[in-house]
């Protein structure tokens, strides 16, 4: 991060606390501002969840729960297809197949 650099340099006066604080709310910003749509953020895929009316509450935090093992940061395309295939592969889960798809379809759509 060169942009951090800079900062710092301009910062001189401030403890290692307060220039910590000041490099945390840059980052959120600079990232904020900067990063791209190639994950969907934890708020993004509850949304998506509570939108599928099949889901039940318990197959909603099954599915967070495996994607929170894939994720960081936000779920990307790889981690949306392995999640996927792992939802259709496995039968106990309680989600069927048309479920899958229909989460399949509203993931990939937020990422293209």
């Amino acid at each position: 991060m060169r942009n951090s650099r800079l900062i710092i340099n301009r910062l001189p006066h401030l403890g290692s606390t307060e220039l910590r604080r000041v490099m945390r709310n840059y980052k959120s910003i600079y990232m904020g501002l900067f990063s791209t749509p190639n994950r969907i953020s934890e708020s993004k895929l509850n949304h998506i969840l509570k939108s599928i009316r099949e889901l039940k509450p318990s197959e909603r935090e099954y599915v967070k729960g495996l994607f929170a093992q894939f994720s960081s940061g936000g779920v990307s395309r790889q981690e949306v297809e392995k999640g996927i295939r792992r939802l259709k592969g496995d039968f106990n889960d309680g989600i069927d197949r048309l479920e899958a798809d229909k989460l399949e379809s509203s993931l990939l759509e937020l990422l293209n």
